[in-house]
């Protein structure tokens, strides 16, 4: 799978090591920083250029690591075709993807270890949507409305 990952300051580390392991699974992965640890980062500066390539569909997913991830959702989202969501649970974080059509998932750097974004990461990844009526009826209008935007 190709995967975009991203992450400011404070998941920096959680994404140097998520890394290593999405590499060694096989996946093609493409780092859209942080490159170094920098306090004074803007998450949106990853986050963009991550949610973009996923617009151009030259990525499957995107993994975004930041402090408690809202703010990554809220910028990803703004960029047509990107859904994404803040996932903090083994539940959600492949119902999201089955009900929803999630590709890009923002987890919280904050509260979250590596065991725990690794479980997360690998859900969200082997999850597909379902594409049941209900569900493929609302993404049609989440669609409809990027069209108007």
């Amino acid at each position: 799978m190709k995967i975009g990952i991203a992450a400011d300051h404070k998941g920096y580390v959680l994404k140097q090591l998520l890394t290593s392991t999405l590499v060694s699974e096989g996946h093609k992965l493409t780092d859209y920083g942080a490159f170094y640890l920098d306090e004074r980062d803007d998450c949106g500066d990853y986050i963009i250029p991550l949610a973009q390539a996923l617009q151009r569909k030259e990525l499957d997913r995107g993994l975004v690591l930041i402090g408690n991830g809202s703010g990554g959702v809220v910028i990803a989202n703004k960029i047509k075709g990107v859904r994404a969501a803040i996932i903090h649970d083994h539940f959600h974080a492949h119902r999201a993807v089955e009900e929803n059509d999630i590709n890009l998932i923002c987890i919280e750097a904050d509260k979250t270890n590596f065991l725990t974004a690794k479980e997360l990461t690998e859900l969200f990844l082997e999850a597909k949507f379902e594409g049941e009526e209900i569900n493929a009826r609302r993404l049609m209008k989440v669609m409809a409305l990027e069209r108007i935007r």
